[in-house]
């Protein structure tokens, strides 16, 4: 339910965006009358067989409809910048659904621009039977479902800012090389063409001349562009979603309970679940940030990063200029792990947090050093491969500022004012958990 409802909303906000109704809707219409109204009489354009209004009524139809599509990646590129998918993990919603939502405007906007150049086509004398209409209808909309895909896949990988003249240009390239303005029908640019699903786009229109449309190969050229529009926006998906990555989980965590390879097991699941961890959550199927971050070996992935960052660092590398445990990185792992709402083992082999605000007391004030510090930590969880626009980094980056700009830089003047006792605090998906820090002792 919470995903029809969800799609309600889209469709009410895509259909409230006046400026997108008159650019998408308006421009195709436009320039169907201006191309097909002067050769409203030609009964063969360009020996194809086919009349010049239902040529250019199909071809702008396809511009209009790979518009509607791709603009979803203008919508999403948006709503990343504002924070909304954000939002939204912390929502039952689940990434499937958030797609189908998006799918679903997208596909309502391309059938809107095609019955308005069926009408504009009928003005101009097309003429159809109802079986043809239908299935000329029917390839088209499955020929949109590479653009569909692309349209998401942009939206995630592209900002908002270089959306607009990268879904723009592609559409003018794509446009042109499907024969949208002209037949393609021998040289360069058909062969080109015929790679396209924009090209499949256009010869629907073969439906008003008694012909199949498409042939074998049309059918596997839309199928495989629909894949790999697909593939760069697959591995964003939540691994419930992926039942290959999710198998190879299950075979790790079964290795390593059985104790078979556990160092080589136990590091292979920490790849797997830091490399691939989606940008989507569902809360359900995870509990604690530690689990969500790989646990103890991904936490441990992401503290030699920060190390190996800081030690590059001019300014925080001072900070271990007179020397470092050996050790240390698998410590501040542990540390992580304990605050994210992993095992106590710091606590029980290292200290307290009391021991921890020691260390890192007494040197006066050194705000450029935090700055940069996070900085690092930042750059770190990109190099074990946790996207910009992941969830999981910005909670994690939020306790990292949290703690390097408030405990760990709290008692400036001397180690003494540390108090005793201290615990560590909790972080959690919702931030700082009461009761666990300095403030509420």
């Amino acid at each position: 339910m919470r995903g029809l409802v969800y799609t309600r909303f889209e469709l009410l906000r895509a259909f409230r965006n006046r400026r997108f109704f008159v650019f998408s809707f308006g421009f195709p219409l436009v320039l169907y009358f201006l191309i097909a109204g002067p050769q409203r009489n030609t009964d063969s354009l360009a020996g194809t067989g086919i009349s010049a209004p239902l040529y250019y009524m199909v071809g702008l139809a396809a511009f209009g409809t790979m518009a509607s599509m791709i603009s979803s990646g203008a919508r999403i590129a948006a709503e990343r910048q504002a924070g909304w998918t954000r939002q939204l993990r912390i929502t039952p919603l689940s990434p499937r659904q958030y797609f189908r939502a998006k799918v679903a405007a997208s596909y309502a906007m391309a059938i809107c621009s095609l019955v308005l150049l069926y009408l504009a086509g009928t003005i101009l004398g097309v003429s159809l039977a109802v079986h043809e209409w239908v299935e000329m209808t029917a390839l088209i909309l499955v020929a949109l479902l590479p653009f569909a895909a692309l349209g998401i896949t942009l939206g995630h990988l592209v900002n908002v800012e270089s959306v607009g003249p990268l879904t723009g240009g592609l559409l003018a390239i794509l446009a042109f090389l499907s024969g949208t303005w002209f037949p393609l029908t021998h040289g360069f640019l058909y062969d080109v063409g015929q790679y396209l699903p924009g090209y499949w786009l256009v010869q629907a229109s073969h439906i008003a001349i008694h012909g199949h449309a498409w042939g074998t190969k049309g059918w596997a050229v839309v199928v495989a562009r629909t894949v790999e529009a697909c593939g760069p926006c697959s591995c964003r998906l939540p691994s419930r979603h992926r039942a290959p990555l999710a198998s190879l989980l299950r075979v790790l965590n079964a290795s390593a309970s059985a104790g078979r390879g556990s160092t080589l097991t136990a590091s292979c699941r920490s790849w797997v679940m830091v490399r691939w961890r989606p940008v989507y959550y569902d809360p359900r199927n995870v509990q604690t940030v530690y689990e969500a971050a790989g646990g103890d070996e991904g936490l441990l992935r992401i503290a030699r990063a920060w190390h190996a960052r800081v030690m590059a660092d001019k300014v925080v590398s001072h900070a271990f200029s007179h020397g470092f445990h050996p050790a240390h990185s698998e410590r501040l792992a542990a540390y992580w792990a304990e605050a994210l709402g992993g095992p106590t083992a710091f606590s029980g082999a290292y200290g307290d947090e009391t021991s921890v605000v020691r260390i890192h007391s007494g040197h006066g004030p050194h705000e450029e050093m935090d700055r940069r510090a996070i900085a690092c930590f930042d750059q770190a969880l990109g190099d074990v491969g946790i996207d910009r626009e992941d969830r999981l980094r910005q909670v994690l980056h939020d306790y990292f500022a949290w703690a390097t700009t408030t405990t760990m830089s709290r008692y400036h003047q001397s180690a003494d004012d540390v108090p005793d006792g201290l615990q560590i605090p909790r972080w959690s998906w919702h931030g700082l958990e009461a009761g666990t820090a300095v403030d509420d002792i």
